[in-house]
């Protein structure tokens, strides 16, 4: 019984995952990671491998955790091909050529301070001090030699860019600031709503007022008018010159 929930769990936990468009890895990509090599900063059939997955992700939705780093460097074969939740600033931007056209390669900075490698599938608008974070699969550890000649080891991550959130140095999203005009024009527009609708309004209220008057002087002036029309054009007549 208890096997046979483990089993509905995890086609369930499947399924969601295909439903939110951010998947793990499949048994076959798991046995073409066989052949990826910590260390020299190379891309193979591993690299295609990852690559050709995240291209099927869609949406951002995933319950993935954050990577321990530390962890990653000291065991990396344990965590190949595992599903990650990355974030941090860019630090560092480049794009491949031939035969990974449409591949970005960025170098992150996170909130701790550890600088980590990110492989952005069809992205391309990116910008230094810009804060991403996306669901990512873990690739490899590259080597690289500092200025100081030592090997520093850093854990390089997959990703899509369709899956990928950006944010500004000041921290409004990428998507709020394609926004901001629109609101700008929403604003105005809401402007002259309000002013055209006020201006009605006081139009109405002085139409309203001087009808009013001459209906008084209307009625003041009837009580005294002979009821024969010409008498009665008379009396006007002779009113409207006193006034006068």
């Amino acid at each position: 019984m208890l096997h046979g929930t483990s089993i509905v769990l995890s086609c369930l936990i499947t399924v969601l995952s295909a439903v939110k468009g951010v998947s793990p890895i499949d048994e076959n990509t798991r046995n073409r990671l066989q052949t990826v090599v910590d260390g020299p900063d190379t891309r193979g059939e591993g690299f295609a491998a990852l690559v050709g997955h995240v291209q099927t992700w869609e949406g951002t939705a995933t319950s993935a955790v954050p990577p321990e780093m530390q962890s990653i460097i000291e065991r990396p074969a344990k965590y190949r091909g595992g599903l990650f939740h990355i974030s941090g600033k860019i630090e560092l931007i480049e794009q491949l050529q031939s035969p990974w056209q449409g591949v970005c390669e960025l170098f992150v900075r996170d909130q701790s301070g550890t600088v980590f490698g990110v492989y952005v599938v069809g992205g391309s608008h990116f910008s230094l001090k810009q804060t991403i974070q996306a669901p990512a699969l873990f690739y490899k550890n590259i080597s690289i030699e500092g200025r100081d000649q030592q090997l520093r080891s850093y854990p390089t991550f997959i990703t899509e860019h369709g899956v990928l959130l950006t944010a500004n140095d000041g921290g409004l999203p990428e998507g709020a600031l394609l926004a901001l005009p629109l609101l700008g024009v929403i604003a105005f527009l809401a402007y002259l709503f309000f002013r055209m609708t006020k201006s009605k309004k006081n139009i109405r209220h002085r139409v309203t007022i001087k009808t009013q008057e001459v209906l008084d002087a209307a009625q003041e002036v009837s009580g005294d008018l002979p009821e024969d029309s010409s008498e009665a054009l008379a009396v006007m007549y002779e009113q409207s010159k006193e006034d006068v």
